[in-house]
């Protein structure tokens, strides 16, 4: 129960609210090792607006994951580009009001 009467002036600090106003675009990648389907670790990622301005870079994570967080709802097309070494793959993406992961994407 509140009692103004002490002048504590209570407030509250919300974390973390992007997760519910902001949209994500993530995956995992994979690749072909010596005969076994394998997660990839380090593969660079790119985000760009498909008009080519680069937004943001990552690596995947010991699980072949990545995501682009805080990004707007309706805000349209992307291209995600993936590079381990010399192989090369580009994926377009149009994101809506909702968040996408894409799956596994498997670089051959």
């Amino acid at each position: 129960m509140l009692k103004p009467q002490l002048g504590t002036k209570p407030r509250v600090w919300y974390r973390n609210l992007e997760r519910f106003d902001a949209c994500f675009i993530g995956g995992s990648i994979s690749m072909m090792r010596n005969a076994v389907m394998d997660c990839l670790e380090g593969a660079g990622v790119e985000l760009r607006q498909r008009a080519g301005a680069m937004m943001a870079t990552t690596t995947t994570d010991a699980f072949g994951d990545f995501r682009f967080d805080g990004l707007a709802p309706d805000s349209g097309s992307y291209e995600i580009r993936i590079a381990a070494g010399e192989l090369i793959r580009a994926l377009a993406v149009t994101l809506g009001s909702e968040s996408i992961y894409l799956g596994e994407i498997t670089l051959r």
